[in-house]
């Protein structure tokens, strides 16, 4: 909500809205979420309450895969302020999401990737983090630039609940413009060790040593 406060963003993707605990929080004037089904107990939480099924859902709620979405999406040529990729933790399929979204990106708009820092081995089972950390991992080494991390106050989270300490709510931040779309790096060196362990290793040059505040990346984008 403050990236969207201050850079005058008036629309938000989510990718993976699943329980919504997101997706509700964000205030903005155009939202949509996709996920393959729409949690009943988010469909009941709605205000006011969507029927089953609307068509509103539809608008709001793309009951679909990412890919669908995103093939369908292009025709409307609209573009999107801000993107929240948090749906099937798995390498190839985040490196789609990112890839698609960048092209529905608005100019300055901004990706932010979730479950990028596992605290541990079992962190990248699927149904927490997955594998998305070795996606951020190449993200790092092929293109360097312009890829942030963020970690809100734990009280203040959108992405976790405020006593859930079983995650890790550090997010990766993709800052975008026009020039930087056409140097980003599709394909990736394949010698990249994307274990866990190699991970957990370096996660100071990940994580740590990319870190910004809100002030900073603010800053960062306002200025590209």
């Amino acid at each position: 909500n403050y990236l969207i406060k201050c850079l005058n963003f008036s629309s938000y993707l989510e990718l993976g809205v699943a329980t919504g605990s997101s997706w509700k929080q964000v205030d903005c004037p155009f939202k949509i979420g996709v996920d393959i089904e729409l949690v009943e107990t988010l469909r009941r939480q709605l205000n006011p309450p969507l029927p089953s099924p609307p068509d509103a859902i539809t608008h709001l709620f793309p009951l679909t895969s990412t890919d669908d979405f995103f093939a369908k999406w292009r025709s409307k040529n609209k573009k999107i302020d801000i993107i929240y990729i948090d749906a099937l933790h798995e390498k190839e399929q985040v490196k789609r999401d990112f890839f698609n979204s960048i092209n529905i990106l608005s100019n300055n708009g901004v990706i932010i990737l979730h479950d990028i820092n596992p605290l541990d081995e079992e962190g990248t089972n699927q149904n927490i983090s997955g594998d998305t950390f070795a996606f951020w991992i190449e993200l790092c080494d092929n293109n360097n630039n312009n890829f942030y991390t963020f970690k809100p106050p734990r009280d203040r989270s959108q992405f976790i609940g405020a006593n859930d300490a079983s995650h890790e709510d550090t997010v990766g931040i993709y800052t975008h413009n026009k020039e930087l779309k056409k140097s980003l790096k599709k394909e990736y060196q394949h010698n990249l060790d994307h274990s866990f362990t190699f991970f957990d290793e370096n996660r100071e040059k990940y994580i740590k040593d990319r870190q910004v505040d809100f002030k900073t990346l603010v800053d960062l984008i306002k200025n590209r």
